[in-house]
């Protein structure tokens, strides 16, 4: 990995299969400020249809979601994971759910913006999955 400009850049080898990435929150899931509880939890719909159609044409598909609420003491990991395990299931019942889902517990450093876009992800928060799954 190396910094320019301002940007950490992630380099890692090219993919055997293509993959699709999906935010958690806002994405599968309507957007909770907070969200710590399974209750204040909304699959949108189809969701579990569109994983099943990406994965019928090849697709990879991978969940990734920043939960700084862990560091924060505001929700346990096991909960966090309770609602992972709760929402894969949902999504199988309406088609099939992710192959893998990724999960970043800690608060996030000061955003750094440029050009009007904020980074959110860790750096090589995506490498990880890349090298995991080449």
């Amino acid at each position: 990995m190396g910094r320019e400009a301002g940007w950490w850049i992630a380099v890692a080898p090219p993919l055997t299969q293509p993959a699709v990435f999906f935010d958690r929150d806002g994405v599968l899931v309507e957007y909770v400020e907070y969200l710590s509880r399974l209750e204040q939890m909304r699959i949108r719909p189809c969701a579990g249809a569109a994983f099943s159609r990406l994965k019928s044409a090849g697709f990879l598909t991978v969940v990734v979601t920043n939960q700084p609420m862990v560091a924060r003491g505001q929700l346990k990991e096991k909960d966090l994971l309770q609602m992972h395990h709760w929402l894969e299931r949902q999504l199988k019942s309406q088609g099939e759910a992710w192959d893998e889902i990724y999960y970043c517990p800690h608060t996030p450093p000061p955003l750094v913006t440029r050009g009007g876009s904020a980074a959110h992800a860790p750096p090589g928060y995506d490498a990880q999955y890349v090298r995991e799954c080449d």
